[in-house]
């Protein structure tokens, strides 16, 4: 049980930092340029306000779930996989 833990774990985190650094937002609500969303979120929170930076962060809370639940279902697949097999 523990081996896959830290396993599980590591693929927790690396997809966690995919969503980090890869979900997409508009940089400004009329514009079409793309920028990460963290960044955006963080930007509008020193340079604006509170409501206008949770813009950015809906999508990325969004995209953090999704991969969390795609990391749980293939764990959960990995080990029905392995569950037969003892190691020797």
């Amino acid at each position: 049980m523990k081996r896959y833990f830290w396993r599980e774990m590591t693929y927790l985190l690396e997809s966690l930092l995919l969503a980090i650094i890869f979900t997409p937002w508009y940089v400004l609500p009329e514009e079409e340029i793309l920028a990460p969303a963290l960044i955006v979120f963080m930007l509008d929170l020193i340079t604006e306000d509170l409501t206008t930076s949770i813009r950015a962060l809906i999508p990325l809370v969004m995209a953090m779930l999704f991969a969390i639940i795609v990391t749980l279902v293939l764990s959960i697949i990995y080990r029905i996989k392995h569950r037969g097999q003892t190691s020797a």
